[in-house]
């Protein structure tokens, strides 16, 4: 009788250990949904030039981070993001946006060092995405595959996150074919 109620406490013990570490680590992510893309979104690079997503002919994925400077944890972000987007191997795989959604280039100016931050910098953006998609907090990352799927999204800021999740996204690069495709090597 000892035996069984031993054996008892044992397994519910495991089964609530077990529910307890599924509630960490999935329960503060949003799930994406399957075949979310990033069609019918445009924006402005510091540079001046246009960029429509999904682009078909980019042979990189792409990192949007939406952010604003009122705010310290996208000031966070942005300096974490900087520091992976300087990565050669992330550099050879992802295209990195900083995507600031309500502030004029004056403000941007003003809050970051726009000589350091320029080929990342991106604003004024508009389409479909924006109206189907509500942005409720910043900053806001999500990461799409060369064909326009979206692959992951982080809402707000977590010290060390996007280096973490990077690893993860490295190896979907590795496993995706240019048209989106999985491929596997065995």
């Amino acid at each position: 009788m000892t035996r069984t109620v031993l054996r008892i406490i044992l397994i519910g013990s495991l089964i609530g250990l077990a529910i307890w570490q599924y509630t960490i680590v999935f329960g503060s992510q949003k799930q994406v949904k399957r075949g979310t893309s990033a069609d019918d979104l445009s924006f402005e690079t510091y540079d001046g030039m246009t960029v429509d997503l999904p682009d078909e002919s980019a042979e990189k994925f792409t990192v949007l981070i939406f952010w604003t400077s009122s705010s310290e944890r996208s000031m966070q972000e942005l300096q974490e993001a900087f520091k992976l987007a300087q990565d050669p191997e992330i550099d050879s795989m992802f295209q990195f946006y900083f995507l600031n959604p309500s502030e004029t280039k004056d403000e941007i100016d003003a809050a970051v060092d726009a000589d350091k931050y320029a080929p990342y910098l991106a604003l004024n953006p508009s389409g479909k995405f924006l109206e189907e998609h509500k942005i409720r907090a910043l900053p806001l990352t999500a990461v799409y595959s060369n064909n326009g799927s979206m692959m992951d999204l982080i809402e707000g800021y977590q010290e060390g996150d996007l280096k973490s999740r990077s690893k993860g996204w490295i190896q979907a690069y590795k496993m995706t074919g240019p048209e989106g495709e999985l491929r596997f090597a065995f």
